[in-house]
């Protein structure tokens, strides 16, 4: 009936801040992407042993398209981040690094390029994060241009233009 857990139904994972956003199964997996904050991070789940494994993107990311690779334990999705652009990737059980099975391409290079994850505290307690793109080299304190939004629970995701 709606509403009601069946007797053997267990949490596998709590997203105290996040959701989620999209899932697949495949032949023996469950894929997902969760969403903190703007940023995504895709899981994989298995029922068999009741592990779940978080796939390594190496940067903030926005994450589209999560798809199942035809009969395999293997699925492919777009991701894009703050510097790199959208690409696509795709993540077989059993193997440690993600494969990039389509780089995205850019005309400008963000090889001297750091992104970082910081907090401030507003007056009522609540936690807003703040992104950063900045040079490595430059020091702090810098000049800065801030662009930002935040209300009704909305948060902007890691995108390239």
């Amino acid at each position: 009936p709606p509403g009601r857990r069946p007797p053997d139904a267990r949490p596998v994972a709590v997203f105290e801040d996040g959701r989620v956003e999209a899932g697949v199964s495949t032949r023996s997996l469950i894929y997902f992407v969760s969403a903190e904050e703007g940023v995504h991070r895709v899981w994989s789940f298995s029922p068999r042993t009741n592990r779940l494994t978080e796939l390594p993107l190496g940067f903030q990311a926005r994450v589209m398209a999560l798809t199942p690779v035809g009969q395999s334990d293997s699925v492919t999705f777009s991701a894009e981040g703050w510097t790199k652009p959208r690409g696509w990737y795709r993540a077989t059980a059993g193997q440690a690094k993600l494969r990039i099975a389509e780089p995205g391409t850019s005309t400008s290079d963000y090889d001297d390029v750091v992104v970082t994850r910081d907090y401030a505290t507003a007056a009522d307690g609540v936690r807003i994060p703040i992104t950063l793109i900045a040079r490595k080299d430059v020091r702090h304190p810098a000049p800065l241009w801030a662009s930002v939004y935040g209300a009704y629970g909305f948060t902007i995701s890691p995108y390239f233009k």
